[in-house]
């Protein structure tokens, strides 16, 4: 029984590992629609660091360097248009915080 329910944990892991890939893929077709810059979303993921020391199959995300390489396939597959990323507006927005 504990072999059954430890296989049953692990695939729920790979499930939501697959419901982060497609909401990373829905993301960048949502950004891709405006005049932001998708494939900035990767950056996040770049801050984040590539290095996981947790396995794949261990893991409730996927590898931060699977979602770059997804989030950047997406955004060229709709055509690789690159948007604006708003620089000065978010300099002036982080200089009015406290």
């Amino acid at each position: 029984q504990i072999a059954a329910g430890l296989a049953s944990g692990l695939s729920t892991l790979a499930f939501s590992r697959d419901e982060e890939l497609e909401a990373d893929k829905f993301a960048v077709d949502y950004l891709y629609a405006t005049d932001y810059n998708a494939p900035s979303l990767a950056d996040f993921f770049t801050k984040l660091g590539t290095a996981s020391t947790t396995p794949t199959f261990l893991s409730t995300h996927p590898n931060p360097e699977n979602r770059i390489e997804n989030i950047n396939q997406e955004w060229q597959t709709l055509g690789g248009a690159t948007g604006l990323l708003y620089e000065s507006e978010y300099a002036q927005f982080k200089a009015m915080l406290p």
